[in-house]
């Protein structure tokens, strides 16, 4: 009973043809001119026959419009017409949170840019990073808590959550003395303070908050290639 939600990129006949025989439930996003015919379609939820050569599926394309005019055009063999356009709007932007996911351990702890060149280092340097972002992700929920305690009483416009980049910059600063401090009673209080210092620095949460695509991202992702130590 599982959705798979796919991202631009992966619409193809085949990969269609392949969830459908494997009865798995798909959502894919597609780009203009994939289909001529589902470009000229309206607004809203449509029954369509995709075909390729002498082959044929049933899909269902739904097509809205994003906060800032543009035209989204989904496709899915999730055959529920109760849903309606929203709900498959909805469901489109439920990736959101592994797409952040991806942008934390690429951009901020730099997952892809490796201190060494052999297998063995690359390695050591993937998991590093997962298990770190993990401890972060661990942290932060912790100092989210006690962040949301001490706001419960406020009427703030936004609710608010941790920086993570804050986040990242007081672990790495202070993790280390956790591993090299012998005696457990201090190793707690230098976590609490982690967590503590977690919590001076929070964002608002924007409702339907979009930031403009760069279609001309530079190449080196990385500041002379070089890996920032964490």
């Amino acid at each position: 009973n599982d959705l798979i939600i796919f991202d631009r990129g992966y619409p193809a006949f085949e990969l269609f043809e392949y969830c459908i025989s494997y009865k798995f439930t798909f959502l894919m996003r597609l780009r203009r001119k994939f289909n001529t015919s589902i470009d000229k379609m309206s607004l809203g939820c449509h029954n369509f026959i995709l075909t390729q050569d002498t082959k044929s599926i049933k899909v269902i394309i739904i097509k809205f419009k994003l906060p800032k005019g543009e035209i989204e055009t989904v496709i899915t063999n999730l055959f529920d017409y109760s849903l309606g356009q929203k709900a498959f709007k909805e469901l489109y932007f439920r990736r959101w949170p592994i797409e952040t996911l991806y942008s934390k351990v690429k951009h901020k702890l730099e997952i892809e840019n490796f201190s060494s060149r052999t297998e063995e280092s690359i390695y050591q340097d993937y998991y590093i990073t997962i298990f770190v972002h993990n401890l972060i992700s661990i942290s932060s929920k912790k100092a989210q808590y006690i962040c949301d305690d001490a706001r419960k009483h406020k009427k703030n416009k936004y609710k608010y959550k941790i920086n993570f980049n804050n986040a990242v910059g007081v672990f790495k600063n202070r993790f280390v003395l956790v591993l090299i401090t012998e005696y457990a009673a201090q190793r707690h209080d230098i976590i609490n303070e982690i967590i503590t210092n977690m919590t001076k620095k929070v964002i608002p949460i924007r409702p339907n908050r979009s930031i403009k695509r760069n279609k001309t991202p530079r190449k080196a992702n990385f500041h002379h290639n070089q890996k920032s130590n964490c």
